[in-house]
């Protein structure tokens, strides 16, 4: 784990009072990540972020203590070629809901702590602009499901 995702851990840790507050806000719906190849660097994470509250919801970093580093990217198409996008920060509409699929929206996940296989659990962490991280575990699949 990087020195960086130990402070955002730690970050998320102390404001676990906030979260059990709030823990409502968002649900997170069939988090799962393809497995990969035996010395695969990179992984991606899928899932669906519904916004459960009145207010737009704004992530701000999604990251993982089993991987170096990790970013939430975009697919977009330019020109006829698709290539991907860092997003900053993903808002997410009130009452609305936000998928992260193969050839959309994903999380990159960077230098694995190990060579993850198909039903293995994943540990990630969504953290909001509030101070609010949303822990959860990613299943490992062979396929989409």
């Amino acid at each position: 784990m990087t020195p960086f995702s130990r402070h955002f851990l730690f970050a998320c840790l102390l404001s676990l009072t906030a979260v059990a507050a709030h823990a409502d806000i968002l649900t997170i719906e069939d988090p799962w990540i393809r497995e990969a190849p035996p010395n695969a660097r990179v992984l991606a994470a899928y899932l669906t972020i519904h916004n459960n509250s009145d207010k737009p919801a704004h992530i701000t970093a999604a990251t993982s203590p089993a991987f170096g580093s990790s970013m939430m990217h975009a697919t977009v198409e330019d020109n006829g070629v698709s290539r991907m996008v860092h997003l900053d920060e993903l808002e997410i509409p009130p009452g609305g809901s936000v998928s992260f699929e193969p050839g959309g929206k994903h999380i990159m996940l960077f230098d694995p702590e190990k060579r993850f296989k198909a039903g293995d659990k994943v540990p990630l962490v969504l953290h909001m602009d509030n101070g609010i991280c949303n822990f959860f575990d990613a299943t490992v699949r062979k396929t989409q499901p």
